[in-house]
């Protein structure tokens, strides 16, 4: 059997794996990646397994929630990575880089939260204006 092409490691999207349908052969088709698959395989390259997941994460948070800004818990990201060292070096390192916050849960001696940066500011700037306008 031949290997697909774009199947030798690599070759296919990190973040978006297209279904490949079978030619009835036994050989599965190659299909050249699209410019979305390149874009996101270059955005993929800057982040490692735990910010994609924290990506991933956020992405669950719809537009007008109860929470309007994403906060994910480190447990959550543990459970979409399997290296658990991996995921704490990785937000060490963003929290160092000032990619991040990390905070503990309220009530929880034990449980993290982690929120990136331009989340944290927003929610900043809405705890101000919600202070200007009680104080108002």
């Amino acid at each position: 059997r031949e290997r697909a092409r774009g199947d030798e490691g690599g070759g296919m999207s990190l973040l978006k794996r297209r279904k490949l349908g079978g030619t009835g052969t036994g050989q599965v088709p190659y299909v050249a990646p699209d410019e979305e698959d390149a874009a996101m395989n270059a955005a993929a390259e800057d982040m490692d397994d735990a910010m994609v997941a924290l990506e991933v994460l956020r992405s669950q948070y719809p537009a007008g929630s109860a929470h309007p800004v994403p906060i994910v818990f480190v447990t959550q990201i543990y459970s979409l990575v399997k290296d658990r060292t991996a995921v704490d070096r990785s937000l060490a390192k963003a929290c160092k880089a000032q990619r991040v916050r990390m905070f503990l849960a309220p009530g929880s001696s034990t449980e993290m939260l982690v929120q990136k940066m331009e989340d944290f500011r927003l929610s900043l700037d809405q705890a101000m204006v919600s202070a200007r306008t009680r104080g108002a």
